[in-house]
């Protein structure tokens, strides 16, 4: 999705020879197995950039974000879609 960020958060869990792993026990990343659902969101406006949920291997349109004011301004977060936990904080680029 258009100002998406690569990471372990966007990524899903896949065999050396690519075929997607299914059973979350076996996912390669641990952050993956704790947070398996996950979005993007900037912080100023409070829009989602993305969601990614490696349960159902897709995005999760129905998500809103509660947001919070300890959040940093003039960036994007990554948060947990389940707990709100924050899993990162990315500086934004200035344009």
């Amino acid at each position: 999705m258009p100002g998406d960020l690569e990471g372990w958060w966007s990524s899903t869990p896949a065999d050396e020879n690519g075929t997607v792993i299914d059973d979350p026990a076996q996912w390669p990343e641990p952050l993956m197995r704790e947070h398996p659902r996950v979005a993007l969101i900037e912080t100023d406006s409070g829009e989602v950039i993305s969601t990614w949920d490696r349960l159902v291997c897709g995005q999760d349109p129905s998500y809103l974000p509660a947001l919070q004011e300890a959040w940093a301004g003039k960036s994007i977060v990554i948060v947990d879609m389940d707990t709100n936990e924050l899993l990162r904080v990315v500086d934004q680029v200035k344009k």
